[in-house]
């Protein structure tokens, strides 16, 4: 009997060591009467960023439209990423008007085609002109969260740039 109560002795004293460390490192322990409680550990998520607040009215980019062309999209407005829902131009080419204020840059994507314009997000008005093959398009706005834009989409090109 002697063996089996010394053959235990090592394996309670080991035990109560790590019992006794765990205590020690204050993880799990609350902290003391009257103290703050500790920062959380590094790498932890940071809390939930609040959804943007809707532009100002300066903060509203504008759009200047060519009179002599067929809408297409109206004006819609909006603020970081969206997509246009499908629309089917009249001829073989449209234009994307687009303006976006808040800062850093946004890309406008034509689909099905695929082509890229870039903007910037300063309040000047850019615009893309698609040629396609038919069939219903979209246009895909990827922008930051901070973005404002306005968009329309009129038939056709501009009255500046005339496709020969």
């Amino acid at each position: 009997m002697a063996n089996t109560t010394t053959a235990a002795a090592p394996a309670i004293i080991l035990s109560l060591a790590v019992s006794l460390l765990a205590g020690c490192s204050g993880r799990g322990a609350p902290p003391p009467a009257g103290a703050s409680a500790p920062p959380p550990p590094s790498g932890s998520a940071a809390p939930p960023e609040r959804p943007p607040e809707p532009p100002s009215a300066e903060e509203t980019p504008t759009l200047e439209l060519p009179a002599d062309r067929q809408t297409i999209v109206p004006v819609s407005e909006g603020r970081g990423p969206s997509e246009v829902p499908a629309f089917q131009p009249v001829g073989d080419v449209y234009t994307i008007y687009f303006a976006c204020t808040g800062g850093g840059a946004a890309s406008l994507r034509a689909r099905p085609v695929g082509k890229d314009n870039p903007a910037r997000c300063d309040g000047t008005q850019t615009h893309g002109i698609i040629i396609h093959d038919g069939g219903p398009q979209r246009v895909e706005i990827r922008a930051g969260s901070h973005a404002a834009w306005k968009l329309a989409v009129l038939d056709g090109t501009p009255p500046w740039a005339e496709i020969g």
